[in-house]
């Protein structure tokens, strides 16, 4: 068990190193399961990856592409978040992952035939107030942002969200020696609380209680103004815009960390903020990224500018060791626990 930072120049220093621990762990580690994570963070990382495995490193193939998936979360409505992202990452069912080794929350509901939009269920949310509760702390938004539909719920859309979650966390927590892939999301709130930290998963800023499970939380304005252009599509038939997600399911602080390891990445000044707080910050409700301190086995990867705000005398203080990686992947210190 240990508590790593990789420290390096830049993002693309860091990418190839992130790339070749995570091809490594696989073949370390065949069947453990990999957990996805949906953000940017880790676009240029599968690129490097899928190049490696034709490549170089095509002897390792089998060992990634064997891999389960289960993805920390997904958007709530009609249009999978995953399809954007985890498929393109992951070439799913296109000379990559199987599509039935990909697993992400269900995030696409019916009612009456008709897809559950965020719209909707905001609808439900206020027709039946007693079937739900706001918990933990306020959010960015002025309001709680996890929805707990409650256990002897009756409508029959808030009652199948909270059936699937459950079956959802289960999953998860069977494939405990999973590493867990998470970027650091920045949220609105940063700038205006110092108790604020990044994101992880769609865990907002008021959301983030210790042992939250999966969970359907309202998204903050700041987190949905930045993801909006996950909903303009480009098809053959030209551009086309989808009804934003005002709402999404996601992995819970708990969950997230029944992970046998966590593997961090963040790149970018925009983030260093965040990432200081994740290491030096309390966890609570309010500091989701901080939550990572309470867990024994975490691999952080960064670059000089989302560094900026540590210290490697304070660090190692706090348990984490730091190290610089070169500019040469085969001479990564980087290597699996």
């Amino acid at each position: 068990m240990a508590k790593r930072v990789f420290l390096a120049d830049n993002k693309e220093i860091a990418v190839p190193h992130v790339g070749s621990y995570i091809i490594d762990w696989c073949v370390a580690r065949p069947e453990a399961a990999l957990g996805g994570a949906t953000g940017r963070s880790p676009i240029e990382v599968w690129k490097w990856i899928w190049d490696a495995l034709a490549n170089r490193r095509r002897g390792d193939r089998a060992a990634v592409v064997g891999q389960d998936v289960l993805f920390l979360d997904e958007y709530f409505g009609g249009y999978p978040s995953y399809y954007h992202w985890a498929h393109r990452n992951l070439r799913v069912d296109r000379g990559g992952f199987a599509s039935e080794n990909i697993f992400t929350p269900r995030g696409c509901f019916f009612e009456h035939g008709q897809i559950v939009n965020s719209s909707r269920l905001e609808e439900i949310l206020a027709d039946w107030p007693e079937e739900w509760t706001g918990l933990t702390a306020v959010g960015e938004d002025g309001a709680p942002p996890e929805i707990r539909v409650n256990s002897e719920s009756t409508h029959p859309v808030l009652s199948e969200i909270r059936e699937s979650m459950l079956n959802y966390d289960m999953r998860v927590r069977e494939r405990g020696s999973r590493l867990q892939l998470l970027g650091v999301g920045v949220g609105g709130a940063i700038d205006r609380d110092q108790r604020a930290g990044g994101h992880i998963g769609f865990v907002e800023y008021g959301g983030a209680a210790g042992d939250s499970t999966t969970m359907l939380v309202r998204l903050a304005s700041s987190t949905a103004q930045a993801n909006l252009a996950d909903f303009d599509l480009h098809s053959a038939d030209g551009p086309a815009s989808l009804e934003p997600a005002n709402f999404a399911v996601t992995q819970g602080i708990s969950t997230i960390l029944s992970a046998g390891e966590l593997l961090m990445m963040a790149w970018g000044e925009s983030k260093s903020k965040a990432v200081e707080r994740m290491f030096y910050g309390e966890p609570s409700p309010q500091n989701p990224a901080a939550w990572v301190q309470r867990h024994e086995n975490v691999t952080v990867f960064l670059d000089r500018k989302a560094f900026r705000g540590l210290d490697v005398y304070q660090l190692g203080k706090r348990g984490w060791s730091v190290e610089t990686l070169p500019a040469d992947v085969e001479n990564s210190p980087a290597q699996i626990e």
